[in-house]
């Protein structure tokens, strides 16, 4: 890295550190950290008004001293002492060549290691659960993946997943989800940023932003007005976060059917033949 000398002139250092490195970077623009993002896991907030009532809700009540911090303390110590007990061991995951990324997924080669890593990561937590297994060959122990490790990977990742096979980024898919449901409710086809300014409660630059996004990637279109007096807009049709999310949810399906019919084939290799005069 560059850095200032004591002389105020750039010289470079080189850092040694010990992996693997874990980097967390928070934003609210997705598209300065483009490059980052698809190498990452992208955590969205809720927005929801349930969750707004409940970070008051729960504001409230640790102002009121009705939290239980004892508890929450204990449950911190506990999720630190777990993490403590883990060892270092291999995991393999048998399965990895049954899981591929829907068909026009974008970027799969840095999205896919990501999916594999996180099902790894699952295993991992579960060692004490899983068998452990030697290597033939090195004498190494290691444990494996199951069924079960893969399934939770993709539920829990699910929603990363739907966001990441977006033309738009998370902020953007949010306001054109709450667009088309206030156009609906008020029977609006044709609308000014002033029209729905009045049902969605964001700064008309906010909205302008969001709108200019939604224009590019052909998800609403200009039809009238000026700049000085407005633009008017119209929604186009497009893929909507349902029919992401059910598509989604169709390719997991598949992938664990295969995942099931190759676990059940395994198991049944393993099982030891009966011996001579044994019954079935």
């Amino acid at each position: 890295m560059t850095q200032k000398g004591r002389d105020g002139k750039l010289q470079t250092i080189t850092l040694v550190v010990e992996g693997p490195v874990c980097v967390v970077a928070c934003t609210t623009k997705e598209s300065v950290y483009e490059d980052n993002a698809n190498r990452s896991i992208l955590i969205y907030l809720d927005d929801s008004r349930e969750q707004d009532e409940a970070v008051m809700g729960y504001q409230k009540r640790h102002r009121a001293g009705l939290v239980d911090r004892h508890g929450e303390q204990q449950a911190q110590r506990k999720l630190q002492h777990m993490q403590k007990a883990l060892e270092p061991i291999r995991v393999t995951n048998p399965y990895a060549p049954l899981i591929d990324l829907p068909e026009g997924f974008p970027k799969k080669r840095r999205a896919l290691p990501i999916l594999l890593n996180f099902m790894e990561a699952i295993t991992f937590y579960h060692q004490y659960q899983r068998a452990q297994l030697v290597d033939s060959d090195t004498g190494e122990i290691y444990i494996e993946s199951t069924p079960e490790d893969i399934g939770n990977g993709f539920t829990y990742l699910k929603k990363v997943l739907c966001r990441r096979s977006d033309d738009l980024d998370g902020a953007t898919r949010d306001f054109y989800e709450v667009l088309k449901q206030t156009l609906e409710k008020h029977g609006l086809q044709k609308f000014k940023v002033s029209d729905i300014r009045q049902h969605i409660r964001l700064t008309p630059r906010s909205i302008q932003g969001y709108l200019k996004n939604l224009a590019e990637y052909g998800y609403v279109q200009i039809t009238g007005g000026k700049q000085r007096t407005g633009y008017e807009y119209e929604t186009m049709s497009a893929t909507t976060q349902t029919q992401m999310e059910q598509g989604i949810e169709a390719h997991i399906k598949q992938v664990m059917g295969k995942v099931g019919k190759a676990h059940a084939k395994r198991q049944k290799a393993a099982k030891p033949l009966p011996t001579a005069g044994a019954t079935a």
